[in-house]
């Protein structure tokens, strides 16, 4: 078993988590850099507009190195799912690792993975304050810029708010673009939720859809948390989702939080 069969967790789901479900809202622009960059293209950066609220880093990575912060149900992850799907698709080497649910065997320094085409590393931030793991991802860092691994990587904090205690570390952090991912507008939320219901093919009438967007949380990754309890309550009283069905699981996943 090689380093990347190690560490790459499984892409499959119950919904695809490629491009054609991530519905990017006001993170259009953020969203094309990362799909050009995952199938091997460059990005002309003199084509970026000052709204797409990024910050430069160094220009000698731009075009290969992303930090995107974005907080909890903002797609970050899906983000980095859909790009690594993109790569394989391009018949490239993808490797994606999250930090917070570090896989058993995991090289601290991620020895190998930069051999990759594209590596996204998630939930960078929660290694904050962890001497070991801050000092691995520094050498990595090194070793992806020699190789010219292009490098996607996500948090809920930039490199500068995040807690990081080695300041080698924080500088290489900066050296890429950085991104923000905006929150999706209400309208936005609810095309996540039909489109992934529909990738489902989970039958969601009307009135059980607006009680979810209504009164269920307002991330996608909530919502679609709920449309997975949905389908799972539905399929186990074999019947189909019920606006009853979506009170129940809505008032209980809310009672929770």
């Amino acid at each position: 078993m090689n380093i990347f069969d190690q560490v790459v967790l499984d892409l499959s789901g119950p919904v695809p988590a490629n491009f054609d479900t991530f519905i990017p809202g006001p993170n259009a622009a953020v969203v094309a850099i990362a799909r050009a960059m995952a199938q091997g293209q460059n990005f002309d950066n003199d084509n970026q507009s000052s709204s797409q609220q990024h910050n430069r880093g160094q220009q000698h990575q731009s075009l290969s190195w992303m930090y995107i912060t974005g907080q909890r149900g903002s797609g970050r992850t899906h983000l980095l799912f859909a790009c690594c799907q993109a790569a394989r698709d391009a018949d490239l080497e993808a490797v994606y690792v999250s930090y917070q649910r570090r896989p058993p065997h995991l090289p601290i320094d991620l020895e190998g993975i930069e051999d990759a085409d594209l590596v996204a590393l998630d939930d960078v931030d929660a290694i904050a304050g962890e001497k070991a793991w801050e000092e691995g991802l520094f050498h990595f860092l090194n070793r992806a810029r020699s190789r010219g691994t292009a490098l996607i990587m996500a948090a809920s904090q930039t490199p500068v708010d995040a807690g990081f205690t080695l300041p080698d570390l924080r500088s290489r952090l900066n050296w890429g673009q950085r991104y923000w991912l905006q929150p999706l507008a209400d309208g936005d939320l609810e095309q996540v939720v039909r489109t992934h219901a529909a990738s489902r093919r989970l039958p969601i009438n009307e009135k059980t859809l607006s009680y979810l967007l209504n009164h269920g949380p307002s991330n996608a990754a909530d919502q679609l948390l709920l449309l997975d309890q949905l389908e799972k309550s539905a399929f186990a009283n074999k019947r189909k989702p019920s606006l009853n069905l979506a009170v129940n699981i809505v008032q209980r996943f809310m009672a929770e939080q």
